[in-house]
């Protein structure tokens, strides 16, 4: 490896290949290695060869996004736009919580002349002291009354895990946190009600912020949005990494229906 990076610096592309794949022979399973001679062939300029090493890059690691944000360039640049928002997204399910591939995704979108759509439910906040419960309601003109009942019983399946659920779904925990478990069980508890009511009054609710719950209730991507869009520190750290070992598929149609605009045809 440092063989490689030694001729690389040198701009000697094809004795860093060399020493990059004797690497990747040593060690089949060196990410880095894959990488890094498909970074030496970009440099090249031999794109399609650069592809195919980053290709087996992301198969060592599908978890490491950089081969993918590398991949995504790559076809931003040959005008490949629908290979490049695929892989741009995967970057992001790769590490959601990195601004470099949000920006990497931003970079796919606008040269495309488009926006990412960025999705926030404003939801109320809940509390347990002395024994007693206190739910604070951001309430609006549109929400009325559905909107209050829609999100009382929100924080209601907060209070429960805070009390007695958490301990039930989580028995080695030393202490509470917040879970997916808890935020996606009480989202889509309010979202059943609001969604009964409004296929009742057959119309969609006007409020947006349930309006976007009920959206994503009905595409059942309420997780993914919580994992992508609205995850805290507790969430990040310990709830989506075994999530995207079974439901990588879940998130990538979440950023694709939900947050990246198709691909424009062209002119």
């Amino acid at each position: 490896m440092r063989a490689g990076e030694s001729a690389f610096a040198k701009n000697d592309y094809d004795e860093a290949i060399k020493h990059y794949s004797h690497a990747l022979e040593l060690g089949p399973k060196n990410y880095h290695a894959a990488l890094f001679v498909g970074d030496s062939y970009f440099a090249k300029k031999d794109f399609p060869s650069a592809i195919i090493w980053y290709d087996r890059a992301i198969t060592l690691d599908p978890n490491s996004e950089t081969a993918y944000r590398y991949g995504a360039d790559l076809y931003v640049k040959s005008g490949e736009m629908e290979k490049a928002r695929n892989r741009s997204i995967q970057a992001v399910v790769a590490n959601p919580y990195s601004q470099v591939t949000w920006r990497a995704l931003n970079y796919w979108a606008t040269s495309n002349k488009l926006q990412l759509n960025r999705l926030h439910i404003n939801t109320p906040s809940s509390s347990d002291k002395d024994g007693k419960t206190t739910i604070t309601l951001n309430m609006n003109d549109k929400g009325g009354m559905a909107a209050g009942m829609a999100w009382i019983v929100y924080g209601g399946v907060h209070i429960q895990w805070q009390k007695e659920e958490f301990k039930k779904h989580f028995p080695d925990a030393k202490e509470y946190r917040h879970s997916l478990a808890e935020e996606s069980q009480a989202l889509n508890i309010a979202a059943l009600g609001v969604s009964n009511d409004s296929k009742k009054q057959k119309k969609p609710p006007t409020d947006p912020d349930l309006a976007l719950l009920v959206r994503l209730y009905d595409a059942k991507m309420l997780e993914p949005y919580v994992l992508i869009s609205a995850a805290d520190r507790d969430i990040a750290m310990n709830d989506y990494v075994p999530y995207r070992e079974q439901h990588r598929d879940q998130l990538e149609a979440y950023l694709s229906q939900f947050i990246v605009p198709p691909t424009q045809p062209k002119p």
